[in-house]
């Protein structure tokens, strides 16, 4: 079933975008967007639509030291407002994160009340508060087709995402997607400055919430050596989520 659905999907999907890519030739604003359609469909491949939760695990590797391993709740509403309850370990029960537009706020208990954090932030070694927070590469980042190039058996094409903002996670990303599928493969996360971050790969390619989704990311720090930080992303589904978890006042209920 799973292989069936995959080969519709590569078929209708490797259509689409043979004919947007062609759009590149013909001028730049049906350029733009033949781009921002593209980056809409490598969205939908990371994410469902409309209201959804999901589990989240973060294992961080750094030399010399044990795994760290944390879990989070996630609950997303569109694509402007998240809600992250921590879950394990246990002295993290309690706090949360909740992104209101570009607005990040993080609650934890000791203070009692939602503190004003940046989404670059990071959370737990190589993740990113925005890693976890906002997952909107469509409406946060500008994209330009910078070439292509074979990667790991995939005909891909490398998009170059300029944040719209200064206030989100990265400057600028440079993004791998397959022709056939529009599925991401690899992005390098840089600084506004222009500074490599962290190398991400999307592995692990799975049957989820109707569609073949990343189920893995991983995160290699391109400054601090040897620190990997792997991304799991399970019980992905629909749910309607009651608006009050989107609100800062609420936030200390969910202790």
């Amino acid at each position: 079933m799973a292989g069936q659905y995959a080969a519709r999907w590569r078929l209708g999907q490797s259509i689409i975008l043979a004919a947007w890519l062609g759009v590149l030739l013909v001028g730049h604003s049906r350029a733009q967007e033949a781009m921002d359609h593209l980056l809409e469909q490598v969205d939908r491949v990371r994410t469902p639509e409309g209201s959804f939760v999901m589990q989240v695990t973060i294992r961080t590797q750094e030399p010399g030291k044990p795994e760290q391993v944390h879990g989070y709740e996630v609950f997303i509403q569109g694509a402007q407002q998240t809600l992250v309850r921590f879950t394990s370990p246990a002295a993290e029960r309690g706090k949360s994160l909740l992104m209101l537009g570009q607005d990040l706020w993080a609650y934890l208990p000791t203070v009692g009340k939602p503190i004003r954090i940046p989404l670059a932030q990071r959370l737990v070694g190589d993740v990113a508060n925005g890693d976890l927070a906002r997952l909107n590469f469509a409406g946060d980042y500008t994209a330009t087709l910078q070439g292509s190039e074979m990667f790991e058996g995939h005909d891909s094409a490398i998009l170059h995402l300029t944040a719209k903002s200064k206030a989100l996670t990265y400057g600028t990303i440079r993004l791998w997607v397959a022709k056939d599928t529009a599925h991401p493969l690899k992005a390098e996360f840089f600084t506004l400055a222009g500074q490599l971050l962290k190398i991400g790969r999307y592995t692990h390619y799975a049957l989820v919430a109707g569609r073949l989704r990343p189920t893995q990311m991983v995160l290699n720090d391109h400054v601090q050596a040897g620190l990997v930080s792997t991304l799991e992303y399970r019980d992905m589904q629909a749910r309607d989520i009651p608006d009050k978890f989107f609100n800062k006042n609420y936030l200390k209920h969910l202790e």
